[in-house]
């Protein structure tokens, strides 16, 4: 695994607060992170979770990018992690994540038949939280959370 650093304002941050309060998290269209986020990252996404935590002048952020990869018939997890303390931002993606969850392997024919139907933008895609905001603690599926605590170790 390693952080690929990624440059973030403040003006950035202060759009991903409003998306999501810190401590709770939310499931958001990759579209309302054209100005934030690398285009060719948010073409390739199908949804993203936003996760924030802490208080006052010290937070932690993760924007986690479903990609969808067709030609590995596989939905990706690529968590962008910003830490925020006072004026200082730090922040990057997690390249080559290895927690459990961060890929998931559904059969071709999902694929096939998901790309064919035209119905790819309102699938239910396995992977995206069955509530699309909530606290933190209630985040579900797991692995986002395990991709939370994997940028906060990665980006100390």
């Amino acid at each position: 695994m390693k952080l690929a650093p990624h440059e973030i304002t403040m003006n950035n941050l202060n759009q991903i607060q409003e998306l999501c309060p810190l401590n709770t998290y939310k499931a958001c269209n990759p579209d309302e992170f054209l100005s934030i986020l690398p285009k060719g990252i948010v073409d390739k996404s199908i949804k993203m979770v936003v996760v924030g935590s802490g208080s006052g002048l010290n937070m932690v952020y993760m924007i986690n990018c479903l990609r969808l990869d067709q030609k590995d018939c596989a939905i990706d997890q690529q968590p962008f992690i910003i830490a925020c303390s006072g004026e200082d931002l730090t922040a990057g993606f997690i390249q080559h994540g290895d927690w459990p969850g961060r890929t998931i392997h559904p059969p071709p024919s999902f694929f096939t038949a998901i790309t064919s139907s035209g119905i790819m933008e309102h699938y239910p895609y396995i992977g995206i939280p069955d509530n699309s905001q909530g606290n933190f603690d209630e985040l579900m599926p797991a692995s986002h959370r395990e991709a939370f605590w994997t940028g906060i170790k990665m980006i100390k």
